[in-house]
Order: C-alpha cells, then sequence, then structure tokens
C-alpha cells in the first residue's frame, strides 16, 4: 500500500568515481543521514565549464531521507565532495510503499 511521503526525501548527488560515492554514502549511513545510498554508472556527463565544454565519466547516487535531515546531510556531502561545485538535488517523491517508508524512518 502507498502512503504520503511529503516529510522524505532522496538527494541526487553525482561523484567523479565509485570509491568517492561509496565512501562518502557509507559515512552518511554509519551517522544516520540517511537511510541508504544507491550507486548508478559510470555514467558520461557533457557540462560547460570555465567557458569550455567538458566531457567527464562520472557516478550518480541516490541518497534516500527524512526532509529533516536534508541539512545535516547536505553540509557533510559538501565538506566531503572533491568537486569544486557538486551536485546536490532534493527529490521530494509524493507517494512510497509503507513497509519502505516504515523502514527509512528507522533508519534515519
Amino acid at each position: 500500500m502507498m502512503k504520503s511521503a511529503a516529510d522524505l526525501s532522496f538527494i541526487y548527488v553525482t561523484f567523479p568515481d565509485r570509491e568517492t560515492a561509496s565512501r562518502i554514502g557509507r559515512a552518511a549511513v554509519e551517522k544516520q543521514l540517511c537511510a541508504c545510498i544507491n550507486i548508478f554508472g559510470p555514467h558520461e556527463s557533457i557540462y560547460r565549464w570555465n567557458g569550455k565544454i567538458e566531457t567527464s565519466v562520472e557516478v550518480a547516487a541516490i541518497f534516500k531521507t527524512k526532509s529533516s535531515s536534508i541539512p545535516g546531510l547536505t553540509s557533510f556531502i559538501e565538506s566531503e565532495h572533491p568537486f569544486e561545485t557538486p551536485c546536490l538535488a532534493v527529490l521530494n517523491p509524493t507517494q512510497i510503499n509503507e513497509s519502505f517508508e516504515a523502514w527509512l524512518r528507522g533508519e534515519t
């Protein structure tokens, strides 16, 4: 059964490699800033940086947490992240299955 996920958030973040994503993600879970992290990739990113078109290989990750944990989690990610301008984007699900919702709340 689905229920409201109004106070739950997923944070999309890109990293230069799987090792960095895993290190930061594991630490965030250990600190109970998020319940889990999913790491995807690698994928190709094409972007403009300092006036030039760049291409790099990155991995993306989704951190799953309570909305009240966003300030602490994003601050932690930014302090550990090697990019000068990391991508951190909060995604707010509207509904989530009950069993996952209960587990996520219990872990953060």
